[in-house]
């Protein structure tokens, strides 16, 4: 049968999983996100705890949101004591913490650069403002 895949990551990227996630699909991967997947009523914790065990492998997106995620730490400490085969995907230059670093990682920093390391400048919203009034600077004095 489908491979079923269970999809970890924090909430702040479910845009990006959500595409991430057509790809498996595309595959003939059965991907499970808790988006998708819980029907409205039923008691969440319960049925990813489920889907955990049910699960063939467990993919783990990891960068500075997931990182902090009480949610996402539950679940592949979850997979790691069930043995499931686990792949944690880097999207930002967020360490990989023990235990999940002892598994090999995707590195896909390449293709998420944009919605990761450039959202590190809405820490500095001057400096972006103060960007924008340079480039409409030239262009209006060019």
């Amino acid at each position: 049968g489908q491979q079923l895949v269970f999809v970890s990551y924090s909430r702040r990227d479910a845009g990006l999983v959500k595409k991430l996630s057509l790809f498996l699909r595309a595959c003939g991967v059965i991907p499970w996100r808790d988006e998708e997947a819980i029907p409205p009523g039923d008691r969440w914790r319960a049925a990813i705890s489920a889907s955990i065990e049910d699960c063939d492998r467990m993919l783990v997106f990891w960068c500075r949101h997931s990182r902090v995620s009480t949610e996402v730490a539950r679940e592949y400490r979850r997979a790691i004591d069930l043995h499931k085969p686990l792949v944690p995907i880097q999207l930002d230059r967020s360490e990989i913490p023990a235990p999940l670093s002892d598994y090999q990682a995707i590195d896909l920093r390449e293709i998420t650069w944009w919605s990761h390391e450039i959202a590190r400048w809405e820490r500095y919203p001057w400096l972006v403002g103060l960007g924008l009034l340079l480039i409409g600077l030239f262009y209006v004095y060019l």
